[in-house]
């Protein structure tokens, strides 16, 4: 197997990316705090809904992106289909 490719998420580019295995991931970043302060948030995995998106929240409103249009546009091409091995 490919080792997999990581290339910033379009639209999104200081917040996630995208792999070339489908999957996508926020990055390590300071967010500003109402006490004025700032907080560490460490980048993870996001998890994709059964319909094949995820959600990023931006200044605390929800931002929707299928997973597959956002590898087409990073990557030109969208990412290879998971088949599980035969029993």
């Amino acid at each position: 197997m490919a080792e997999e490719k990581w290339k910033p998420f379009p639209g999104f580019e200081e917040l996630a990316e995208i792999s070339d295995h489908g999957r996508a991931r926020t990055l390590d970043r300071l967010v500003d705090r109402k006490d004025n302060t700032q907080a560490f948030h460490e980048g993870r995995l996001l998890s994709t809904s059964k319909a094949g998106g995820v959600t990023l929240f931006v200044a605390g409103k929800p931002h929707t992106r299928q997973v597959r249009k956002m590898c087409y546009l990073a990557f030109g091409k969208a990412p290879l289909p998971i088949v599980d091995a035969p029993a």
